[in-house]
């Protein structure tokens, strides 16, 4: 049985900055593009100006990849899940550390295909990085070449090499900040990577241009459902912040006189830390979970408490889990009770799209028809869009975001 739909889309107040501990005047690893229209007498070798820094007037946009769920054009389009943000640039295009901090990789290294730097940076205020909570890292990848060295220390803007092709043939900067979390001070894995646009400057402070609706909501008998959401987000807008996707279930209890949540069983983490289908997607706290170490250092024995080791191949994937597909589709993702379907997107694109499948979601016992659905897409500054299908009329004035918790806590306060 499928159910008629029904929408609404509000969108709230942003709840605030998130509070990561990094610096607040990075300038963008390609200084707002400054070789493209350089400032008169200006050379790639003095470094992005102070002006630069800070301000979400420089940015390196349009990008052609964002964090999270896409397509991979060099791959056929096939579904992969991107760590990072990909910026499309000349090659030879200057590129300039974004923060003050020591080289670790400078060049060619085993652990990547191509050439790269990669630079530590403290949290403002500390000393060292086990003082004030770690450090984090930023990742300039598919350089052609470099002009730092390992161990150097790098100020805020300086010139650190310059911009390469990756392995297809696609001239772009690869960009990554990985973000040591409290339990592994000094970790830098793939498992680490966070959305880029927690750290570089862009406008926050307008309603983000995002919008979530209800595609299908399809029975799977008893009180199951499988949920479609479609998320889009204006790419004209220069954000492609996106990083929570959620669903969760409301039923009316007359006795109680208000909507009480219906407990999904995935929405809390195992014994071990893992949350296994989860009735939402966040982009982070899933690469987080299902990005494992290299098995070379931490044996795959480390990590069989994953709900899914006994997929682990007998050598180390990191995309094991999070490249997973759709056996009927390669460009659609389905892994861990979700499909995740994102358009074909690259820089001329307008509209960085998604179309997003959970299965399974409970109500309670009386069915899914006296159910109220809402939806839920969060953006890195914490602001959120709603959408609600269902049993939601029963208050007088019902708003979805009334019933939703305040954004979850950073993923990197989990101890695993």
């Amino acid at each position: 049985m499928k159910y008629v739909i029904a929408l609404l889309v509000v969108l709230t107040n942003a709840t605030g900055v998130f509070a990561g501990g990094y610096d607040d005047s990075v300038n963008w690893p390609l200084c707002g593009r400054i070789s493209e229209s350089p400032p008169v007498n200006w050379q790639a070798t003095a470094g992005c100006p102070v002006d630069r820094q800070g301000s979400a007037g420089y940015s390196d946009y349009p990008l052609s990849s964002t964090f999270g769920p896409r397509q991979k054009a060099s791959a056929g389009y096939r579904y992969d899940y991107h760590r990072g943000i990909d910026i499309p640039t000349a090659i030879n295009t200057p590129v300039f550390a974004v923060s003050a901090g020591k080289v670790l990789i400078a060049g060619e290294h085993s652990a990547y295909s191509d050439p790269l730097v990669q630079i530590e940076h403290r949290r403002p205020g500390a000393s060292s990085c086990r003082a004030g909570g770690g450090c984090y890292y930023s990742n300039y990848m598919h350089l052609a070449s470099w002009v730092v060295a390992s161990e150097a220390q790098v100020n805020k803007g300086d010139l650190i090499g310059y911009t390469g092709v990756s392995a297809s043939g696609f001239s772009h900067l690869h960009f990554e900040v990985r973000d040591a979390n409290p339990a592994d001070l000094y970790s830098r894995w793939q498992r680490d990577a966070v959305h880029p646009l927690r750290v570089l400057p862009y406008n926050r402070s307008q309603s983000n241009p995002i919008t979530v609706a209800f595609s299908e909501v399809q029975s799977l008998g008893g009180n199951a459902m499988q949920v479609s959401l479609r998320i889009e987000q204006a790419a004209a807008s220069q954000r492609l912040d996106l990083v929570k996707v959620s669903v969760r279930a409301y039923r009316w209890r007359a006795n109680a006189g208000e909507y009480q949540e219906v407990i999904q069983p995935g929405n809390s983490p195992d014994d071990s830390g893992f949350y296994a289908h989860p009735t939402f997607l966040d982009f982070e706290q899933n690469n987080f979970d299902y990005s494992h170490k290299d098995s070379v250092s931490y044996s795959w024995a480390s990590f069989a408490n994953c709900p899914y080791a006994e997929d682990h191949p007998v050598a180390y994937l990191a995309n094991i889990h999070l490249d997973a597909h759709d056996p009927a589709d390669p460009s659609i993702g389905y892994f861990n009770g979700q499909y995740i379907a994102p358009d074909q997107f690259n820089a001329y694109s307008s509209v960085y799209g998604l179309t997003l499948s959970f299965a399974p979601v409970l109500s309670d016992d009386q069915g899914p028809s006296l159910t109220c659905l809402v939806a839920e897409a969060t953006d890195v500054a914490g602001q959120q869009v709603f959408a609600e299908w269902g049993d939601c009329a029963r208050e007088a004035g019902f708003e979805a975001a009334a019933l939703v918790e305040a954004p979850s806590a950073a993923i990197h306060n989990k101890v695993r």
